[in-house]
């Protein structure tokens, strides 16, 4: 059996740490809003990593946002005293966050082809505000213990869908685990056709074969080249493969719908479904018993056994 909670109830004592590391993290997210919507704090970044003050400012605003979802779907398993590493930490701001709030957390970013611009403004943020969280780039062979050590919570968001060979990330990153350990990773699902970085729908069963139908504005950069469209059975057969406990959460589709209608940020970026979204809030409801597999985007908790 692959799907299902793996963890037994928490007590009272684990209830309160966890409303308490929830406090925590949403007043260091609070501060972290404020000061990176500073124009001298922008500019400054943009200009120490070359890049266009629009588009930095565009990208923080992104990145708070996902770091802000990445914490809802994080909380739970976060206690005084775990070892956390981020995957895939992008401009880094959910681990400064977490370090912040006085986790022990570490990050690492293994780059890729349309993600350059990390490599430069990554280190050029920790600089600015005085990062000191451990945080390694390395290559995907490079996850191993004997370079990282070993966690309690391995995580990323919005990362797993653009590694080369999604069942070889997941077995490195289970070596990493502990007993007992969890791995938490938020991504597309693409057994639903839609690609979200675009916005765009896919050839059903076949995604790879939209290239085919995409003007070179999308089908030539490296973002798009990047995409290895992942789905909740691929992660489901690797589990089972290795006897691994998976959940998957569920009502992620309705907190995006949710979510559609009262950011205006993130319906920016997703608006050709914003524009259904706002027509969707009576199917609250029947969108939330939607079985997870076959939504998206989705939420999966993986579990090593003690």
């Amino acid at each position: 059996m692959v799907d299902g909670p793996a963890n037994p109830a928490p007590d009272g004592d684990a209830v309160a740490a966890t409303a308490a590391s929830a406090r925590a993290l949403s007043d260091t997210l609070v501060t972290y809003r404020d000061l990176l919507g500073g124009p001298e704090l922008v500019a400054d970044l943009a200009a120490r990593a070359d890049v266009p003050e629009e588009w930095l400012r565009h990208r923080l605003g992104t990145s708070l946002e996902e770091a802000a979802q990445a914490i809802r779907f994080l909380t739970r398993h976060l206690r005084p005293g775990v070892q956390i590493l981020e995957v895939g930490a992008g401009l880094g701001l959910t681990s400064a966050v977490l370090a912040s709030s006085g986790f022990a957390v570490t990050s690492i970013e293994p780059g890729g082809e349309g993600f350059e611009e990390y490599r430069r403004l990554n280190p050029a943020l920790r600089e600015r505000l005085r990062l000191a969280h451990p945080h390694h780039e390395v290559t995907i062979q490079d996850i191993t213990p004997g370079v990282l050590g070993s966690f309690d919570v391995v995580f990323s968001n919005n990362v797993l869908e653009h590694v080369h060979d999604v069942e070889d990330t997941l077995m490195r990153l289970d070596a990493l685990l502990v007993p007992g350990g969890v791995m938490v990773h938020g991504c597309p699902n693409y057994t639903v056709p839609y690609e979200p970085h675009f916005g765009i729908p896919l050839v059903p069963v076949r995604p790879q074969w939209t290239a085919r139908l995409l003007p070179s504005s999308i089908r030539d950069t490296g973002l798009w080249r990047s995409i290895n469209f992942v789905t909740a059975q691929d992660v489901l057969r690797v589990a089972g493969r290795v006897g691994r406990m998976v959940e998957l959460d569920e009502g992620i589709l309705a907190d995006a719908i949710s979510r559609l209608r009262a950011d205006a940020h993130f319906a920016g970026r997703h608006h050709m479904i914003a524009r259904a979204a706002a027509l969707l809030g009576f199917l609250d409801g029947p969108l939330r018993r939607l079985p997870p597999a076959v939504t998206t985007p989705m939420v999966f908790r993986w579990y090593r056994p003690r």
